[in-house]
């Protein structure tokens, strides 16, 4: 049986593995098969933001549904959907 390391991003995202020799190289040279330092990282990043987006989604639908909806709450849906930007700049 194959450890987690050697299940490679291309095989995880479509089911398949490469077929051909220049797949197979690269993924030997860029070092794809690395689930802790590639794939691991991505997917927990993934799951943050998708949890992110799910609750700026309900805040969108409580703002709606309020008939007295304030500048306050939609400055602060704003002040959020901003911060998740600058959480994905390099410098963050």
């Amino acid at each position: 049986m194959k450890s987690d390391c050697e299940f490679t991003i291309e095989w995880l995202s479509t089911g398949r593995r490469p077929g051909n020799k220049r797949g197979k190289k690269t993924i030997g040279v860029l070092g794809l098969n690395d689930y802790d330092r590639l794939l691991l990282p991505r997917v927990k990043i993934g799951d943050t933001i998708f949890n992110i987006l799910d609750s700026l989604g309900k805040w969108v639908d409580k703002i709606k549904i309020k008939v007295d909806s304030s500048v306050e709450d939609q400055n602060e849906l704003v002040c959020k959907i901003r911060n998740l930007l600058k959480s994905c700049q390099p410098d963050a």
